[in-house]
């Protein structure tokens, strides 16, 4: 029986939504919970009979049984299945913590990026992104290579036409210039800046002709949350190692609350925040947890051996700005 239903969304008694995946008498199950996560278990399936070994989110065991009945699981205890899964029965938030997916990103961006877009929909499926070296490993390819996306990718020091990835050397001056030669949309769907140093600058700058859905940027975790840090803008500068570079976490969502943007999560590394445009939020399936709070979105870098972990300290000691006086200076 197992094998007609096999892949399908079906139902439990209690109304959570699983998928049944089936291999002759092994048999997985993903539960899918109000905080839009998927949860595993497994087990084994005889005469329609399901024996699961169940660890939740807490790690803690439990052992489930019960039988599959045309295309639902009819669990044998009730009470256990809700103790085991304090979830409520109408999903109204998602924590994009729990979408954290390595596929050909640095980090957890391929995962994060796809949950954000699964809940709010996509356009043009259009992507721009900044400071990929030659495109093996970057926030885009994942969308381009298997979510049937297309776009654009520059690089001070790479280029290969192919992918439509092309070297351009990114300044406040030329931004505007280079989204008008390469025909960039005004409206689309993804912005990822990673330049290393002006990315604060760069994001407002281009954001006087264009408003990308979903931008993601590159911050300096180093920064605690409530400080307000920005680097000098240098048109020639590149990254030299030290945590002298971008822009503090608080910084960059005092910029997006200025272009009217909202923050909804930081990757687990600590090294990119995710913002979503406040129209965007507000037609979105569910609610992003804890959005804007920069205290609890923010993450200590899992990088490095500097200040706050991170890069190491600036041996120059040169001095930051704050987004405060760069905004309304």
């Amino acid at each position: 029986m197992m094998k007609t239903i096999a892949g399908e969304y079906v139902t439990d008694k209690m109304g959570h939504v699983c998928v049944i995946k089936c291999n002759l008498d092994k048999i997985s199950i993903d539960f899918h919970t109000a905080t839009g996560a998927w949860d595993r278990a497994q087990g084994v399936l005889k005469n329609d009979r399901i024996e699961m070994a169940f660890y939740n989110q807490m790690q803690c065991r439990t052992k489930i049984t019960g039988t599959v009945m045309a295309g639902k699981i009819m669990w044998d205890n009730q009470t256990e299945w809700r103790k085991t899964r304090e979830y409520p029965a109408v999903d109204t938030t998602i924590d994009l913590g729990f979408f954290e997916k390595r596929v050909f990103s640095q980090n957890g961006e391929d995962g994060i990026i796809e949950a954000i877009f699964a809940n709010i929909g996509t356009t043009n499926k259009y992507y721009l992104e900044f400071g990929v070296q030659d495109a093996t490993e970057c926030n885009s390819r994942y969308l381009r290579e298997v979510q049937g996306w297309s776009g654009l990718m520059w690089d001070g020091g790479f280029e290969n036409p192919a992918i439509h990835l092309f070297q351009e050397f990114i300044t406040r001056e030329n931004i505007l210039a280079l989204c008008e030669k390469y025909q960039v949309p005004a409206e689309f769907d993804l912005l990822v800046v990673d330049i290393d140093y002006n990315d604060w600058y760069i994001w407002r700058q281009i954001s006087l002709q264009h408003k990308p859905r979903v931008v993601v940027v590159e911050h300096n975790a180093t920064h605690l949350p409530g400080e307000d840090m920005v680097v000098k803008y240098d048109p020639k500068m590149c990254w030299d190692t030290s945590n002298y570079f971008g822009a503090s976490l608080t910084a960059f969502q005092h910029l997006a609350d200025h272009l009217g943007y909202s923050l909804v999560y930081v990757d687990n590394m600590g090294v990119n925040a995710f913002f979503v445009r406040d129209d965007v939020v507000q037609q979105a399936e569910k609610a992003f947890v804890n959005i804007n709070d920069v205290a609890k979105l923010s993450k200590k870098p899992k990088y490095g051996q500097g200040p706050n972990g991170g890069h190491a300290a600036d041996v120059k000691k040169r001095p930051y700005l704050s987004s405060g006086e760069l905004l309304h200076g």
